[in-house]
């Protein structure tokens, strides 16, 4: 009988699947951040898509960013949802590694599929260095596959380590499938050979990818990609079940109260909220100044006050608090440079700041940074990861960078329940000159 060898190249691993007849598919999921509503919608459409020639992968940012999924009495619930959805490959992704490592090591326990890198996990590593892709890609060639797929939690377009850098490395990849960015695209051609795919997120769609090959050569014959969509009308039951599980073990710690605040509006730099919370983190790393990338929300406050579920809105997402030494100029060409990015992303995110003052024009653009020449400077891992400055920083050993292992939005929520409360009026007119 004919057969089908598809080298998967997951983070740290080599998964090599072999499938009977010249023909494969594979249907792919990322980014779901907790989402079991759409999930629940779109779970019944995949299995009309899916037989015994298929291999279903969820490529990572699986719970984080979703208060039901990460707050219930059973934090993973998520774990369960990629096994009722049938996942055969769960590939973490970077918000995945912020989990703790009793949570990552029970999420995996859970999963009835392979979830690959979680031995990386472990040792505290996150990312995928070339020097490992030189490894793994050592035995994909050595297996002689007729196909090769990377299946990593990274988009099109991300700078560091993109994909056109891995394509340049490593010619011989046919398909790539991606996430992180939150993008959706059916099929795209890079290069000469291959094909990029990328579901978007929170499960409003998945990737189909179809792969035939020739019985006599091996050779690719055809690679053909698209997006389905969930039925919301349909819903799994399992799923709806899971989703309504997870919402009632987790609405207690979701409506506790952290004071009467109210959330930032869009272009609110002044707010009260903002502030505090950047002096939250300030004060837990004992640092010269700090940066909060905060939410913003235009609804009305509501009457009850401003709880911990409110929170988790403006803060979606596991980070861990670093301290890293700044000079004046590096500091103000960071918040230039992330002003820049919000724009261009259409992020509904500020940046608000604690023992600094930032100067901006009446149209937001920042025109100085008022702040010692030397200081040090809190901020979350994930801020400092994604700048191109102070990546540069954290990275130089001439420089102090200082890891804490707490929770931005649990320093957070403790400051703010611990102070009094601050009447946010949305005015403040030192904010904007």
């Amino acid at each position: 009988m004919k057969i089908l060898r598809v080298q998967l190249t997951l983070l740290a691993l080599a998964f090599c699947c072999v499938l009977a007849a010249g023909e494969m598919r594979i249907v792919v999921t990322t980014d779901l951040h907790g989402h079991l509503r759409d999930l629940a919608a779109l779970a019944p459409v995949i299995r009309k898509h899916t037989d015994e020639r298929t291999l279903l992968i969820d490529l990572g940012d699986t719970v984080t960013g979703s208060f039901d999924s990460e707050y219930a009495e059973n934090s993973t619930g998520m774990a369960e949802a990629l096994n009722i959805l049938g996942a055969g490959l769960w590939v973490p992704g970077n918000h995945d590694f912020a989990m703790r490592p009793g949570e990552f090591r029970e999420f995996v326990r859970r999963f009835k599929g392979r979830a690959v890198g979680g031995d990386w996990r472990f040792a505290g590593v996150s990312g995928a260095p070339f020097a490992v892709l030189d490894e793994c890609m050592k035995i994909v060639h050595a297996e002689k596959p007729q196909v090769v797929v990377l299946a990593w939690h990274n988009g099109l377009f991300t700078v560091r380590g993109s994909v056109q850098n891995i394509l340049r490395r490593y010619p011989g990849i046919d398909v790539v499938l991606g996430g992180h960015s939150h993008q959706e695209i059916p099929g795209r051609r890079i290069g000469v050979r291959t094909l990029y795919v990328q579901p978007g997120a929170h499960g409003r769609a998945a990737g189909v990818v179809d792969i035939r090959t020739d019985d006599a050569t091996g050779r690719i014959t055809r690679v053909t990609s698209r997006l389905i969509r969930g039925d919301l009308a349909n819903p799994d039951p399992e799923l709806v079940a899971l989703d309504r599980r997870l919402y009632l073990e987790s609405r207690g710690i979701r409506y506790r109260k952290l004071g009467d605040y109210a959330p930032p509006r869009p272009g609110e730099y002044g707010s009260p909220l903002g502030r505090a919370g950047a002096e939250a983190l300030r004060s837990a790393g004992n640092s010269d100044a700090a940066v909060l990338w905060l939410g913003t929300d235009d609804r009305e406050r509501r009457p009850s006050g401003f709880t911990f579920g409110d929170l988790y809105r403006l803060l979606p997402h596991r980070n861990e608090l670093c301290v890293l030494d700044v000079t004046r100029e590096e500091l103000t060409e960071f918040i230039v440079e992330h002003d820049h990015l919000v724009r261009k992303r259409d992020y509904p995110q500020l940046l608000f700041t604690s023992g600094i003052k930032v100067r901006r024009a009446g149209d937001g653009a920042v025109t100085r940074v008022d702040a010692p020449e030397k200081l040090t400077l809190a901020a979350n891992d994930y801020l400092i990861a994604d700048s191109r400055v102070l990546r540069r920083l954290a990275f130089d050993p001439a420089r102090r960078f200082r890891r804490f292992g707490r929770d931005e939005r649990e320093i957070v929520a403790e400051y703010l329940t611990n102070r009094k409360p601050i009447i946010n009026d949305h005015e403040n007119k030192d904010a904007v000159k």
